[in-house]
């Protein structure tokens, strides 16, 4: 007598609606990180191109200066100031200007910019990101800055120095010369890292390291 042979079924297992909900959940976990972590890169990345942008930007006037670049119009021995201009007025914290001082009947310059200087150029921050601060250095080596009511600061250069002029316009309104330079902070668009460029007494531009732990926008 032949036995039955009895035909053995077997069943693949799949993932249960729970183990989808579970996998889903750390690949959104995961992308909202690497997301994040990008946006932060990107922020970063982005503030240290803008500084070093504002720092060529006052070079740019260094060179102008120095070199007594003669506007159109003017007579062959016309000499002028060249320099940067941060203002504290409304929008002010998403620009500089670049200006060419003129000066006086006696040929002498103010080295602020003022209605009857010449604007170059502007150089106009974008993606959030500003301004966040801009100080002058005293005699005692005192950074006074917006919070100080310092409301405008102008960095200029003339020719044959490459010696920076630092001018601002404190609470009192009058212009004073800072004589041991100038900061200036710039935000990322994130709001939470700054970089500062410095500009000391002998013209020379540079930026601060980055410093762990610091974000770089604290008190000067």
């Amino acid at each position: 007598m032949k036995k039955k042979c009895s035909k053995k079924t077997n069943y693949k297992k799949g993932f249960s609606l729970v183990e989808l909900l579970v996998v889903a959940l750390i690949f959104f976990i995961l992308t909202g990180i690497v997301l994040f972590k990008q946006g932060k890169f990107s922020s970063d990345v982005l503030i240290t191109s803008t500084a070093y942008e504002l720092a060529l930007f006052i070079r740019e006037a260094q060179v102008y200066g120095v070199g007594s670049k003669v506007q159109v119009g003017a007579t062959s021995n016309s000499r002028f100031a060249y320099g940067v201009y941060f203002s504290d007025v409304a929008g002010g914290d998403r620009e500089a200007t670049l200006f060419a001082d003129v000066p006086d009947s006696s040929g002498n310059f103010d080295y602020d910019y003022d209605g009857g200087d010449i604007l170059i150029n502007k150089i106009q921050f974008k993606r959030d990101q500003i301004i966040h601060d801009f100080c002058g250095i005293n005699e005692t080596s005192t950074a006074i800055c917006k919070a100080d009511g310092l409301s405008a600061l102008n960095i200029t250069f003339v020719k044959p120095d490459l010696n920076a002029r630092v001018i601002g316009i404190p609470s009192s309104g009058i212009p004073y010369e800072y004589v041991n330079g100038a900061i200036i902070k710039v935000r990322s668009s994130l709001g939470d890292k700054c970089r500062t460029i410095r500009v000391n007494p002998l013209g020379q531009i540079s930026l601060d390291p980055v410093v762990t732990g610091m974000t770089g926008c604290e008190s000067s």
